[in-house]
């Protein structure tokens, strides 16, 4: 699934798992290594790319994605038959591949979701400060800063209506 891999995208590990195939079952492990970094995007630009260094998407022309995903022609042998199936991993990407994800940014939605028979992307780069505490575990200088703060949002922003109050925080 895309945006699962942990280690940057590879040209040479797909090709390499591409020509280890020797029958269309054999396939998936190629096809999965490509779409745990690629996926058809509705927008216009085209296609995304995740890039697990950086924990994010990266957006790409057709023509830009084709750099990564080649033309790579690997030879099928079937069973009971005698000629070869010829299979184009670029072709079977971009013309038979159907999964298309819509781009989103809701930090209460995981990197890729389903909704509504809609599959999403979500850009939401995650908050900067991870290890949250309790208010009450602050400092009481910390929290005699943030009251500061929280009633200046109170009295200035909402004029001391707590509906609004409530809504900006």
């Amino acid at each position: 699934m895309i945006g699962t891999p942990t280690e940057p995208f590879q040209i040479s590990k797909l090709r390499n798992s591409l020509h280890r195939a020797a029958t269309l079952d054999e396939l998936k492990n190629a096809k999965d290594y490509l779409l745990g970094y690629f996926g058809h995007c509705i927008a216009s630009i085209g296609i995304v790319m995740w890039c697990p260094n950086k924990s994010t998407f990266r957006l790409l022309s057709d023509v830009e994605a084709k750099k990564f995903i080649r033309k790579e022609i690997k030879l099928i042998s079937i069973p009971g038959t005698k000629k070869p199936v010829q299979f184009d991993l670029q072709s079977w990407f971009f013309y038979e591949h159907d999964i298309l994800y819509d781009i989103n940014c809701d930090q209460t939605k995981p990197l890729v979701y389903e909704e509504r028979g809609q599959n999403y992307i979500n850009l939401f780069p995650g908050y900067l400060h991870k290890k949250v505490q309790k208010f009450s575990e602050y400092t009481q200088e910390i929290q005699d800063a943030v009251q500061e703060i929280l009633e200046h949002i109170q009295n200035v922003w909402c004029s001391n209506n707590q509906i609004q109050y409530k809504y900006v925080l």
